[in-house]
């Protein structure tokens, strides 16, 4: 069973890393050329078309941006879940804590 689960996980993590270095790449470029129509737009006035081009990559930064969060809390999670079975202690604690919260 263990070597079945290697097998499967080594071909996933090449899988996630060529997914999230295209997803790196398309946010930087968003990020550039969001960046270039707002230095033409302090300079002259924007075309409709190129103001609504604008609107559309605000919206496509806003979800890479959401992805990029939702990644981060991912591995926060695995990192907790991989260290707290060492320390119980602070999985409980954490736990009832969130307890709390969720209650209100």
């Amino acid at each position: 069973m263990h070597v079945k689960l290697l097998r499967t996980a080594r071909p996933l993590k090449v899988w996630r890393r060529s997914i999230f270095s295209k997803w790196r790449l398309k946010s930087a470029l968003v990020d550039i050329i969001l960046l270039e129509l707002e230095k033409a737009q302090e300079r002259r006035n924007l075309t409709a078309e190129e103001l609504e081009f604008k609107k559309s990559l605000k919206a496509k930064s806003l979800g890479l941006a959401g992805n990029s969060n939702s990644k981060a809390r991912q591995h926060s999670r695995l990192t907790w879940i991989r260290e707290g079975y060492s320390n119980t202690k602070a999985v409980s604690d954490s736990r009832k804590c969130k307890e709390k919260e969720n209650v209100h």
